[in-house]
């Protein structure tokens, strides 16, 4: 974790000072989807590296960059918790 937050604080070339260091997005497959691939860690890496080639495919820079220009860390949650009012 510390590294993570290491590498995350910095990564500041080419920011501005009030640019943001970093973007969250949460990655949440179904109960569905988890049983269709057996809910093997695994398998859920590879789908994470997928959706973050699709999340790069579409940023218009030159030169074009890829998933291997973007910075991104994952951690797997084993369980959830639903909040109910």
């Amino acid at each position: 974790m510390e590294e993570v937050v290491r590498e995350i604080d910095g990564n500041i070339a080419k920011l501005g000072k009030d640019d943001p260091k970093f973007y969250s997005m949460v990655v949440s497959p179904t109960q569905r989807e988890l049983k269709h691939i057996g809910n093997d860690p695994e398998k859920l890496r590879e789908y994470t590296r997928e959706v973050m080639k699709a999340y790069a495919d579409p940023f218009y820079r030159e030169p074009k960059k890829t998933v291997d220009d973007i910075k991104y860390y994952a951690k797997i949650e084993h369980e959830r918790f639903y909040i109910t009012s």
